[in-house]
């Protein structure tokens, strides 16, 4: 007999769709980062993640919290996508074209070669994060939409980088194929979306979206303080150490982001169903503690045999020349659960409008670490 009840069975279902369109994608992510690794070998594959690491706070500035405040908004009330979706799209387009120009002239003055270049193309990313309208999607529920559009994107970049990386002098082509793949979906999603009432427009309306960008303010700022959590490491690495060293650790982090963002998947899949329960009916507290339990069972044996096998995984797939990393990965593979069990406390919080207290947790580990 199934005991489950619908919202469970919801979250279930979008989740499916979403985290299954999210492990392909990231499936085909993974390869096209073993085959750069391969190719350009642990120094300039340390320059390319180096640049990645630097441009994913500028990624999460550009988002402004949008990503996980707007799809409560819409699970609430659906009609507001005419009033919020063009105007929200539009600022942080805005946004994305002055981060990516104020990065482009940071690094082309002031960094070497090839780190000025790489840096500089790495920003362009930023202008798909402005266009996306995936929180659209997570509002609505509509998951696998934005799995296709995520696994087709993923596949281009592949694609291209087999195409365009032949040898490390082609290290500029890397964040020049991840811009091409993750602008494909963007464009993709902006078409779907017209089928809920999207109409792209460069016309900003404040008046609709001062509040809601005030109230991501605390989810924006939590996110930069948890990639101080998340890739400060990199950071530290690049000032004391060689970009050899920072590639060895980034081929040990490669799984470990992989398993993360299944877990962001689950919580996307969580937030808008738990948005539209009401607390006193204890539906919500039910679907919590299974959604507790599901992450739970799945990452602890993953976490077990990742440190197990760590050294194997490791020269399988990067190869000799990433041998130093498997220890790494012995170690990083923990933190695989807290970050998976803490995507779906987030969601939780988030969905009852705590976002306050999501930012002053994140503050003190952030000053913690």
């Amino acid at each position: 007999m199934n005991t489950s009840n619908p919202s469970e069975r919801t979250v279930t279902r979008n989740f499916l769709k979403l985290g299954l369109g999210e492990m392909v994608a990231r499936l085909l992510a993974f390869a096209a980062t073993i085959y750069i690794a391969r190719v350009l070998g642990p120094e300039s594959y340390g320059v390319v993640g180096f640049a990645l690491a630097v441009t994913l706070y500028f990624s999460w500035f550009t988002d402004f919290g949008i990503e996980e405040l707007a799809p409560r908004e819409l699970a609430r009330d659906p009609a507001r996508i005419r009033d919020l979706a063009p105007s929200l799209v539009a600022a942080r387009t805005l946004i994305a074209i002055v981060c990516a120009a104020g990065l482009a002239v940071f690094s082309l003055t002031f960094l070497p070669q090839p780190e000025a270049a790489v840096l500089a193309a790495c920003g362009l990313t930023l202008l798909p994060v402005g266009l996306g309208v995936r929180w659209v999607f997570y509002g609505f529920e509509a998951m696998g939409r934005v799995a296709l559009a995520r696994g087709l994107g993923e596949l281009l970049r592949l694609l291209l980088v087999i195409v365009l990386v032949r040898e490390s002098s082609d290290i500029v082509q890397v964040p020049l194929s991840q811009f091409a793949g993750e602008m494909i979906a963007a464009l993709l999603l902006l078409w779907w979306a017209r089928r809920h009432g999207f109409e792209f427009s460069w016309h900003v309306d404040w008046k609709h979206i001062k509040p809601i960008f005030r109230r991501a303010r605390s989810l924006m700022l939590t996110a930069l303080l948890g990639l101080v959590i998340y890739n400060s490491d990199l950071l530290i690495l690049r000032i004391f150490r060689t970009t050899d060293e920072i590639g060895l650790y980034l081929a040990a982090y490669t799984l470990v982001a992989l398993l993360a963002n299944l877990g962001n998947a689950y919580s996307s899949s969580l937030l808008p169903t738990l948005s539209r329960l009401d607390m006193t009916s204890g539906d919500a507290h039910r679907l919590y503690d299974t959604a507790l339990a599901h992450m739970f069972t799945f990452v602890l044996p993953l976490a077990i045999g990742g440190c197990m096998l760590g050294n194997e995984i490791i020269q399988m797939a990067f190869g000799n020349s990433f041998s130093q990393s498997g220890p790494l990965l012995q170690i990083l593979i923990w933190c695989v659960p807290f970050l998976l069990i803490r995507a779906i406390l987030r969601a939780a919080l988030i969905s009852r409008g705590r976002e306050d207290k999501v930012f002053r947790l994140t503050a003190w580990a952030a000053g913690t670490n």
